[in-house]
């Protein structure tokens, strides 16, 4: 089960906690769209840029998804947080076929991921979230925080994830809902998840994946 949190909007601190299966989060994450009011029609093969895109109320008051579990009755703040179920890469205004290009190294690989589109996806670059789940829920504290960091970078230099490094702390991994101008996923239940059980034994990038820790 992965676990992960909701909000309202922008504006909502106060997560929701949820924990489904990695296909049916990926169902979640995609379906959100689906709930919000608009009129345009999306036939899930062009680059969707109709009205929902337009409608910068509508994204401000979207609701947000999140890999972090925080305390009970805790709020949207770097201190409550208290465990990680996923990496998640954002990937903005990079060449066109990128997330493609990605899917088939992370396939090859046989490493469960969703890749969805963003507010910023166009018809001439690729602007999307990675999402890969971590093999158990990675418990945050002042000694495993390092390591959860490490090991999203130590993943992205195996793979070629160009992704955004000016995110903020992990409190601050909170996403819009998807536009479905590229989506990609792997989400066989018997694929592989990045690792991190061995991580006072430094696993390198590949242990991580494919669970050869020593």
């Amino acid at each position: 089960m992965i676990k992960f949190s909701t909000f309202e909007g922008l504006q909502d601190t106060t997560p929701t906690r949820w924990a489904l299966p990695f296909d049916e989060l990926a169902g979640f994450v995609t379906g959100i769209h689906q709930r919000l009011e608009h009129e345009s029609v999306f036939d899930g093969n062009e680059i969707f840029t109709g009205q929902y895109r337009e409608h910068q109320d509508i994204k401000d008051h979207a609701p947000l998804w999140s890999p972090a579990t925080f305390r009970y009755a805790g709020k949207r703040c770097e201190a409550d947080v208290v465990s990680m179920s996923c990496v998640v890469y954002d990937c903005d205004k990079l060449p066109f076929g990128s997330s493609r290009k990605l899917h088939e190294r992370l396939l090859e690989a046989n490493l469960q991921h969703m890749i969805v589109g963003t507010w910023s996806d166009s018809k001439t670059t690729d602007s999307f979230h990675c999402v890969i789940p971590l093999d158990w829920e990675h418990p945050i504290n002042e000694k495993t925080h390092n390591g959860y960091s490490q090991a999203k970078k130590a993943v992205a230099e195996r793979f070629g994830i160009d992704y955004d490094l000016r995110a903020g702390g992990l409190s601050r991994a909170y996403f819009l809902p998807p536009i479905w101008g590229h989506y990609h996923a792997h989400t066989d239940p018997d694929a592989r998840r990045i690792d991190l059980s061995a991580e006072n034994a430094a696993p390198t990038s590949q242990q991580m994946v494919e669970g050869e820790s020593q």
